[in-house]
């Protein structure tokens, strides 16, 4: 379990992990619940992809995260990517890499306000993606 002391009381419970394969390459996923302990069920969920590998994180990142609607605006998201990096840490992933739709701003901010450093945008087909890389250990 991954925790915080932040006034939210936020915590990771690891809820899956499985073996996943994306063009090829073959790596480990963690799916963790957001918890807060104020409620029955989990605030939402982040998923870990244990790679580093150009294949899976110019596309698609290493994270992938969602706050359930209406546990919305309480800042979770942010939380939740802070407190994964000490589990990538453990795992051997130096960097968090987010893909994010254009204009899905409340993301785009989160990533901001974690100080994750913008490192363009890619297009494959029709899905087009703005990357954010943010270090592990600073």
């Amino acid at each position: 379990m991954v925790e915080t002391t932040t006034k939210s009381k936020l915590y990771l419970q690891l809820a899956d992990t499985k073996q996943s394969t994306t063009n090829d390459v073959v790596y480990c996923t963690k799916k963790f619940d957001i918890i807060n302990p104020q409620y029955p069920e989990p605030v939402g969920y982040i998923t870990l992809r244990v790679t580093e590998n150009p294949a899976v994180i110019v596309y698609h990142g290493n994270v992938e995260y969602e706050v359930y609607k209406t546990f919305r605006g309480n800042g979770y998201a942010g939380i939740a990517c802070q407190m994964l990096k000490e589990e990538a840490n453990k795992s051997g992933v130096a960097n968090l890499w987010m893909t994010i739709i254009p204009d899905n701003n409340k993301s785009i901010k989160v990533c901001e306000k974690l100080g994750a450093f913008y490192c363009g945008s890619i297009t494959k087909g029709k899905m087009q993606r703005k990357r954010y890389k943010l270090p592990v250990v600073t």
